[in-house]
This record gives structure tokens, C-alpha cells and sequence, in this order.
């Protein structure tokens, strides 16, 4: 198994990045999606997505960093 299948330049994805890229995507649209279900615009769910996602990239580079 490539564990860098894509390389554009000196630029290289790895395929874990790439999976977790997709999970972040599909649950964005899926929460996007059952937003108006629950009262909540598409705009504020992809906006709290966002900063949720943020923040557990910052968390995980802290604890790392520890």
C-alpha cells in the first residue's frame, strides 16, 4: 500500500489525511443537511462544523505536543 498515494510537486497527501478529510466532508453535509430539522440555519451548522473541527486540530496538537 502507497502511504502517500497523491504527490503534486514536493506537495504529498497522505491516504489517512485524505480519509479523514472525507469524514470531515460527509459529516458536514450530513449535519448540514438535518440542520433545519432541528431549527438551526445550514450557515450556523457549517460554522460551528468549522470551529469544532478547528478546535479538535488545536486540541490534538497540544496533547501531542505534551
Amino acid at each position: 500500500m502507497y502511504p502517500y498515494p497523491i504527490q503534486i510537486g514536493p506537495l504529498a497527501f497522505s491516504l489517512y489525511g485524505i480519509m479523514v478529510a472525507c469524514g470531515v466532508m460527509a459529516a458536514l453535509a450530513l449535519f448540514s443537511f438535518s440542520a433545519p430539522r432541528r431549527g438551526l440555519s445550514p450557515a450556523v451548522a457549517r460554522d460551528s462544523c468549522f470551529r469544532m473541527v478547528l478546535a479538535g486540530l488545536l486540541r490534538s496538537r497540544i496533547w501531542c505536543a505534551t
